[in-house]
C-alpha cells in the first residue's frame, strides 16, 4: 500500500524531522530504513496538485502544543509535511481511519494543559490498530469552528469513499483469485487440452473430406457440422481467454507471450466466422494451428518449446554463414556454368536453390554432369559440388547442430 501512494525523489543530505521519526525515508521504494549504499536517501514527496482535494495548513499537536503542518488530502491518504514544503513527514490512509471532534476533557494528552480552552476547534483522526499508524490518534486544529465543522464533514465523506472503493478492490480481487484457481487448476487445463486435441482430429477430418471423392450430399452435410463445431470451439476459446485475462490481470497475462498466442488464435478464429470473405484454405489454416495453444497445457512441451524459441538468435547466425557461402557458390555457379548448364545456372535464385536441394539432402545438381562425354571426369563441376558439401554439409551445418 505505501509503495502505491508514495512517489520519491533523491536527495543526498535528507533534513531531520522529528515527527517522522525512522519512518521518513524509504530506499528505492522498499519499506526498509536507513541509507543506501551510495550515501542516497530516498524522501517521499506530496502527491501531484491535480490528485490533490485539500491543501491547508493546520496545528498538529505534537509535545504538548500544537505546531503548524501541511495537510494535503488525495483520494487515498491525508499527507502531513512541514509548511510549504514537499516532504512528506506522515501519511494516513484514508480508508483505515475515522474522524472525529474530541472532547478535551477526555483526552489524555491534554490533562497537563493549563488553559484547555486555547486547544478549541481540534480535529481527532483516529487509525485501525492493525492498519499502517498502527492505532495512533492524531489532533489537528483549525482556525475556526467554522473551518473545523467543514473538514471534519469532508473528511469523513472522503474516508467514507475510500473505505468503499477498497472494497471494491478487495471484492475484485478475491474474486480474481478464485476464477485464477479455476482456471489453473488440474480439471481445467486437461479439459481445455482435450478440446484443443479434438478440434485439431477434426481439422484433420475435414482436410481428408475436402480431396477425398465423397458424394456432395454426404460432403455438404459435414461441411454444415463442421462449421458448427468450428463455431462451438471458438465461442468456448473466447470464454476460456476471457477467464484467463480476468483471473491474471494485468501484467502476469500482459507480459505471457502465451496470452498473446492465445489472443491471435481466437481473434482469428473469430474472423473465420465473419462475414469477410476469406478464402476457405485460410480459414482452415486459421483453425488448424489451433492446436499450438496445446503447448502452452503441459509444462514439458512449454519447456520444449521455450528451448527451441531461446535457440533461434544463435542459429540465426549460423544461418547466415551458410546464406553467404551458398550466395558466393551460387555466384560462381551463374559465372562458370551459367553459359553451358541454364537449367540450374542461368541466374542467381536458379542456382541457390540448386544449392540449397544439396544441403536439403540431394547428392549432386540435376543438370551438372559428373563426367564429360569421353568418359572422363568433369573436374570443374566436381571441385565446385564437393568443395560446397565440405564446406557447408560437413563443416557449417555440423558446428550449428553441436
Amino acid at each position: 500500500g505505501r509503495a502505491g501512494m508514495l512517489r520519491t525523489l533523491t536527495i543526498k543530505k535528507p533534513p531531520h524531522n522529528p515527527l517522522a521519526g525512522n519512518d521518513t525515508f524509504v530506499r528505492d521504494g522498499e519499506d526498509t530504513n536507513g541509507e543506501a549504499d551510495d550515501g542516497e536517501f530516498f524522501l517521499r514527496v506530496i502527491v501531484p496538485e491535480a490528485k490533490r482535494i485539500e491543501d491547508i495548513e493546520l496545528g498538529l499537536f505534537l509535545s504538548g502544543n500544537f505546531q503548524c503542518r501541511r495537510v494535503v488530502v488525495s483520494d487515498e491518504t491525508i499527507s502531513i509535511s512541514m509548511p510549504e514544503e514537499e516532504a512528506v513527514l506522515d501519511e494516513i490512509p484514508l480508508s483505515e481511519c475515522q474522524i472525529k471532534i474530541p472532547a478535551l476533557n477526555k483526552v489524555d494528552a491534554f490533562d497537563e494543559i493549563e488553559d484547555p480552552n486555547q486547544y478549541t476547534n481540534c480535529i481527532q483522526i483516529l487509525t485501525a490498530i492493525e492498519g499502517y499508524n498502527a492505532g495512533r490518534s492524531y489532533f489537528l486544529q483549525a482556525d475556526s469552528e467554522e473551518l473545523r465543522n467543514r473538514l471534519v464533514r469532508d473528511f469523513t465523506r472522503y474516508c467514507k469513499q475510500a473505505r468503499k472503493r477498497k472494497e471494491q478492490r478487495s471484492q475484485f480481487l478475491r474474486t480474481q483469485e478464485k476464477v485464477r484457481r479455476f482456471y489453473n487448476s488440474e480439471l481445467f487445463q486437461k479439459l481445455s487440452a482435450l478440446i484443443i486435441v479434438a478440434n485439431f482430429a477434426q481439422s484433420i477430418v475435414e482436410a481428408q473430406m475436402v480431396g477425398a471423392r465423397s458424394e456432395e450430399e454426404v460432403r455438404q452435410g459435414a461441411e454444415r457440422i463442421f462449421d458448427i463445431v468450428n463455431t462451438l470451439v471458438a465461442l468456448i476459446f473466447c470464454v476460456e481467454l476471457a477467464l484467463n485475462a480476468y483471473g491474471h490481470w494485468f501484467q502476469p497475462f500482459v507480459n505471457n507471450p502465451w496470452s498473446w498466442l492465445d489472443i491471435f488464435i481466437v481473434v482469428t478464429s473469430l474472423l473465420a466466422l465473419g462475414t469477410l470473405k476469406i478464402p476457405t484454405s485460410v480459414i482452415r489454416f486459421m483453425r488448424a494451428i489451433r492446436i499450438v495453444r496445446l503447448f502452452n497445457r503441459f509444462t514439458e512441451l512449454r519447456k520444449l518449446i521455450t528451448a527451441l524459441t531461446a535457440s533461434i538468435l544463435p542459429m540465426l547466425n549460423a544461418f547466415m554463414i551458410y546464406v553467404f557461402i551458398s550466395s558466393i557458390y551460387a555466384i560462381m555457379g551463374v559465372s562458370f556454368f551459367g553459359r553451358d548448364y541454364p537449367q540450374d545456372f542461368m541466374v542467381f535464385d536458379r542456382a541457390f536453390v540448386a544449392l540449397f536441394r544439396i544441403t536439403a539432402g540431394d547428392t549432386w545438381v540435376p543438370s551438372l554432369p559428373v563426367l564429360k562425354d569421353d568418359g572422363n571426369m568433369y573436374l570443374p563441376g566436381a571441385l565446385f559440388v564437393i568443395t560446397y558439401i565440405m564446406i557447408v554439409n560437413w563443416i557449417v551445418l555440423q558446428v550449428s547442430v553441436a
